[in-house]
């Protein structure tokens, strides 16, 4: 693969673990108890404490994943140098 290729992995990976954190964040914030009625309440009832605690632990592996992606492009080239 190209240096380019890399760059653009590392940045399209880097947004989506963005948007996995915050997911993350509001999940955690919905399956918590003391927040709880107060997300289900924001999200209209859509994000109830079961469905915060599932999506928060769902979340996690595809966030790591991302991650790594994320930081692969700048440890191929420190390696590479």
């Amino acid at each position: 693969m190209s240096a380019g290729m890399w760059s653009k992995i590392g940045r399209w990976s880097g947004w989506l673990a963005l948007l996995f954190l915050i997911v993350s964040v509001v999940s955690g914030f919905a399956w918590d108890i003391r927040t709880s009625d107060f997300i289900t309440g924001l999200s209209g009832g859509l994000l109830n404490r079961s469905l915060g605690s599932d999506l928060h632990t769902f979340i996690l592996v595809p966030l790591f994943l991302a991650l790594l992606l994320h930081v692969a492009p700048r440890i191929k080239k420190l390696l590479a140098d």
